[in-house]
């Protein structure tokens, strides 16, 4: 009884990387290596430095593949390129647009108020004798505050038992008769535009820490801040939340960026594998820390110069703008035992 075997290219490929493979090692064609490159997960490849040999074939260039290594904070650009190369479908690409086109405008409402408030407490401080000679049409720099080279602290390291809140000035900025009508300067909301298309394209495409969670989140804190700011809330009984648009804005904007660059791996996994990442942030709040530094790194880029500035007038601003966020997104690190412990004394001192 005759036995007929075909062997196609895969098998005659697949055997010659067998017979010059390394003990240990995971060796993939360059086919594969584009697959995984184009899933987002090109930080797991390195490439062979010497060809294999097949038979029939000539020369194959080869990759061997870690999949324990992790993005490094910095990869920004490296993440960036996952749009241009992704296979989504054209649903998929509709999806995420209409995600970013909502978070576009419900940023830009919060964004309106933030502006606002400062320039009605910059025209009553022109408006005194005090500060008749005062110009304010000139731009911070935030010197010694962007990428200081001095500064090596860590995020966890900024977390504060308190963040001071502002005195109210008027009235409520959401019931503003002139509020409507206000527009943001056309550069601003370009470049906010901008950069919630480059937040998406940093979430991996996880099955749950991806971009449509991030905007879940989002969507989540917005409806409990309008159940908090309601009409008849008083800022008292808010803790100041109701007159200040710059702790609503940063709670947004933490719930959009707290899981940045997640790769769909616990804090837990990530140290036990002796990630790279996990050294870099001390094995504490590994992905909290990172998303907190690529945000950062992305917002104070010089692409969106005129976003941050609308954001943050002043380095008073900045300093508190940054405490918001890095507070609000260490708080979602709900495994690591001092951040519980920190948060559960706190809300003992507040509420008894």
């Amino acid at each position: 009884k005759s036995r007929f075997q075909l062997f196609g290219d895969t098998v005659n490929t697949a055997a010659r990387m067998e017979s010059l493979g390394k003990a240990g090692m995971i060796q993939v064609s360059q086919e594969t290596a584009m697959l995984i490159q184009d899933g987002g997960k090109g930080q797991w490849l390195r490439k062979r430095q010497d060809k294999v040999q097949a038979k029939g074939k000539g020369q194959l260039e080869t990759y061997w593949i870690n999949p324990s290594n992790r993005l490094d904070p910095g990869s920004k650009r490296q993440s960036m390129r996952r749009l241009h190369s992704s296979t989504t479908s054209e649903a998929e690409n509709a999806q995420r647009q209409r995600l970013i086109n909502w978070n576009v405008d419900l940023f830009s409402s919060l964004l309106k108020k933030v502006v606002m408030q400062r320039q009605k407490r910059a025209f009553k401080r022109r408006s005194s004798k005090h500060d008749l000679m005062q110009d304010d049409s000139s731009r911070h720099s935030f010197a010694g505050l962007i990428d200081d080279p001095v500064d090596n602290t860590l995020p966890r390291d900024e977390v504060t038992e308190a963040i001071k809140l502002h005195k109210v000035v008027g009235a409520r900025i959401d019931q503003m008769e002139d509020l409507d009508s206000f527009e943001l300067d056309p550069e601003v909301t370009e470049q906010l535009t901008e950069f919630i298309k480059a937040v998406s394209c940093l979430y991996h495409d996880n099955h749950f820490h991806n971009f449509e969670h991030a905007c879940n989140v989002t969507m989540a804190a917005r409806k409990f801040l309008c159940r908090v700011v309601s009409p008849d809330s008083h800022h008292a009984y808010t803790y100041g939340i109701t007159n200040d648009p710059m702790i609503q804005f940063a709670i947004v904007f933490s719930a959009l960026i707290h899981d940045l660059d997640h790769t769909g791996v616990s804090n837990f996994q990530l140290i036990k594998e002796g990630a790279r990442i996990a050294a870099l942030y001390d094995n504490k709040s590994v992905a909290e820390q990172n998303s907190v530094d690529l945000a950062w790194q992305l917002l104070t880029s010089p692409e969106y110069s005129d976003l941050l500035h609308a954001i943050c007038a002043t380095d008073d601003d900045y300093r508190r703008f940054r405490q918001l966020v890095v507070n609000a997104v260490l708080a979602t690190d709900i495994f690591d035992k001092e951040l519980v412990e920190f948060r559960n004394n706190r809300w003992k001192r507040a509420f008894h």
